[in-house]
């Protein structure tokens, strides 16, 4: 649980401002604390629709064993209603009271309360419990993440802070302790499912109510209480919030001349074909606005269906035509647009015409970007550092953006509706929300980031297990070939075996002699006796041509039948096949002490395989004519082999493209493992066939992308620097 480290650092305020409390703040927190305490428990109200639910299931289930599981779970829930409350009230109260703790500066080295979500979901090995957990917050986002972001900053204003970097009452932290109580009431995944669906449907909007109560009571309290009808003016807009500080990196800190010099060559690019005046003689009779104006325009344009994308009738997704909407609702007040707010609605339109056509962003997501056109505008005016400054909140969000959607595609699954969704949620924030206070762009980024965090660790461990179950079978296979070569050695000293030895071998001795291996090793005492307990069987049945050799059998063959009765006495042998085999083994050894020669008809020729320690698969590729290669079989074969693990590949089959991550090459046969970007296997190669799929040029090498503002501007400047080089004649 996390009921010890919750302790929530803060990237704007030192640890002796969180003893800062005035008394009037004290007496605020204490009411925030009280809404709380009478709240959360009606978050369990769900438990009745629960028991309800796990009666149908019980009524439906298949068999006598899920009924009983149904019934068991119903009776815990019951018994455990009060505890459960109790105890997520307790965890959550917990958060909020280490949040506010005068105890901060003794308790700083404590994980983080985002940590330790992450350690949580890390501990985890069910993907579906996961993502269930996941959606749960992702909804709660969704249906107040704006009052949320509100709560967010009083609680800052409360300890006395610029900004938080989290909210002890962040809807991840949430649900993360409804898997806490949720988890040890029950084993079976089905049951869980069914628990966290109950909260989602009908606990999410007590989250809700508690969030608006714990606003209003601030709001009385006087903490921030115009901050819903009085944004932050425009002087602060343009600034860096702290937190954005953090990603700054040398390279970034570009000066405003810098940011001067780029514009202006994008200005250039613009105006290359015509002149500034006749692109501007339409309104040289009206008065320019002025940014503010501009920017309350756009705000207007942003709320209306006009001013977002529209598709064709061919699916081709169109941009509006923002100077002629805006020169319109302008011309209304007798104003018009300046030379240079122009020329910025151009390069915006340029960059906004790029992304739709970015074949790296799948098309239903570049739809979804488009929408961001407006916002975009308005920060590229009150900021032209936004051209040129990576590190810029606006900018980097557009960027994170769409490196995650490149993990977006067709298939429906939990996984790709939680990518939409977060897309579409994080558009649909700015599109309602963003005026012109920049920080909003900082609170979604580090919302991005803690999502796509999680992402990641929930691939990863998919991936783990996918390589991991490799690794285990090729351990076994190596075993198995291990023991091959050397019983095919112990017996190759023999030209002929009696038939129930070489089935004792098989069936008893070789699946010992593997276990034996896998578990103690090579160097093991178990596994040198059992090599000599083979040895000893095999020399018992041969030839004893004088009296002493058949006299020492007789007294070693007591022995020999008891251990090899022994070691193979587990349930893992058939032992009533086991007592057959011993009572024709001690026929053998009869005959072999009487000194009478074994019948033919009970002798086996014994074929030794001589190499059986081969490890990669024979390299011969697919047969293909000549004209149809791309490359030749030798680079295609060096290309397969120097393929790096990590490395995304993009393979074409019946015309539709898939990207698949190489995760693992086996030691033993070659075969390459893929991995989707769930962490999903999607294909195990020989390495003669990956081989083939790059000569026939099925298979290219993704090469890492730029980001996508970057590969705009990038691809802009360079249209800028062809038409600025001299042409030669």
């Amino acid at each position: 649980m996390l009921a010890n480290s919750n302790i929530v650092p803060f990237s704007t305020h030192k640890a002796k401002d969180a003893k800062q409390l005035t008394s009037k703040n004290k007496h605020a927190i204490a009411l925030c604390r009280d809404i709380l305490t009478n709240s959360l428990p009606k978050c369990f109200l769900f438990l009745d629709n629960l028991d309800d639910t796990l009666f149908k299931l019980a009524d439906q289930a298949k068999n006598n064993l899920e009924q009983s599981e149904y019934f068991a779970a119903m009776r815990i829930f019951r018994i455990q209603q009060t505890n459960l409350k109790n105890e997520f009230t307790r965890l959550v109260l917990n958060d909020f009271d280490h949040f506010f703790s005068d105890s901060f500066e003794q308790s700083t080295s404590t994980s983080s309360t985002k940590h330790d979500v992450e350690l949580s979901i890390l501990q985890n090995d069910d993907l579906e419990e996961n993502i269930a957990i996941t959606r749960i917050a992702t909804k709660s986002n969704e249906l107040f993440g704006h009052e949320f972001t509100q709560l967010t900053r009083r609680f800052a204003q409360l300890i006395n802070a610029k900004t938080i970097s989290s909210n002890p009452l962040a809807a991840e932290s949430i649900a993360t302790h409804l898997k806490d109580v949720i988890s040890p009431i029950t084993g079976n995944l089905a049951i869980k499912l069914q628990a966290y669906k109950q909260f989602e449907q009908y606990a999410i909007n007590e989250l809700k109510m508690l969030c608006l109560q714990l606003n209003e009571q601030l709001i009385k309290n006087q903490i921030l209480p115009n901050l819903t009808k009085n944004k932050p003016s425009q002087s602060n807009s343009t600034s860096t919030p702290p937190e954005s500080t953090a990603h700054k990196s040398h390279a970034d800190k570009e000066s405003a001349q810098s940011a001067s010099t780029i514009f202006e060559k994008l200005r250039h690019f613009i105006n290359r074909e015509s002149t500034t005046s006749s692109r501007h003689s339409d309104n040289n009779q009206l008065n320019v606005a002025d940014q503010q104006s501009i920017l309350t325009a756009l705000s207007a344009l942003q709320h209306l269906p006009g001013g977002q994308s529209d598709v064709s009738e061919k699916d081709y997704y169109q941009l509006p035509e923002l100077r002629q909407l805006l020169t319109r609702h302008l011309q209304a007040d007798a104003k018009s647009v300046s030379h240079i707010d122009e020329d910025t609605i151009d390069v915006i339109d340029l960059l906004f015409d790029f992304i739709l056509e970015d074949k790296v962003i799948p098309a239903p997501i570049r739809a979804m970007l488009a929408r961001l056109q407006i916002p975009m505008l308005k920060v590229a005016i009150s900021d032209k550092k936004f051209f040129s400054t990576k590190s810029h909140p606006a900018r980097r969000l557009l960027n994170n953006l769409a490196q995650l959607s490149t993990r977006w595609n067709q298939q429906k699954s939990g996984q790709q509706q939680l990518i939409q969704n977060k897309i579409d949620n994080i558009v649909t924030s700015i599109l309602t929300e963003f005026d012109t206070d920049i920080y909003l762009f900082d609170q979604l980024n580090t919302e991005l980031q803690q999502f796509t965090e999680q992402l990641n660790q929930t691939i990863t461990l998919a991936e783990q297990r996918i390589v991991k179950a490799n690794e285990g079978q090729e351990k076994l296979l190596a075993a198995q070939q291990h023991v091959d070569a050397v019983i095919n050695l112990k017996i190759s000293t023999q030209s002929h075996l009696p038939k129930v030895v070489l089935s004792l071998i098989d069936n008893g001795l070789k699946p010992l002699l593997k276990l034996r291996l896998l578990q103690k090793g090579l160097d093991s005492e178990h596994w040198q006796e059992t090599i000599k307990l083979l040895e000893r069987l095999i020399e018992s049945v041969s030839e004893k041509p004088n009296r002493n050799a058949r006299k020492k059998l007789l007294a070693t063959i007591p022995h020999l039948v008891s251990e090899l009765k022994t070691s193979l006495s587990g349930a893992s042998f058939n032992q009533s096949h086991m007592k057959a085999l011993f009572k024709e083994l001690q026929a053998c050894h009869i005959q072999c002490i009487n000194g009478e020669t074994i019948p033919k008809t009970q002798l086996q020729t014994v074929d030794s395989v001589i190499d059986l320690s081969n490890t990669i698969d024979e390299q011969k590729l697919p047969k293909l004519a000549a004209e149809k290669k791309i490359i030749s079989d030798e680079q295609a074969l060096e290309k397969a082999i120097a393929l790096k693990v990590g490395t995304w590949l993009e393979v074409t089959k019946e015309s539709l493209p898939e990207r698949m991550k190489f995760s693992w090459r086996s030691n033993l046969t070659g075969h390459c493992l893929f991995v989707s970007y769930h962490g999903l296997k999607v294909a195990d190669l020989p390495l003669a066939e990956l081989a083939g799929l790059f000569q026939n040029g099925q298979a290219k090498i993704i090469e890492p992308s730029e980001p996508l503002m970057d590969r705009a501007l990038i691809s802009m400047m360079a249209a800028i620097n062809k038409q600025s080089s001299p042409t030669i004649k």
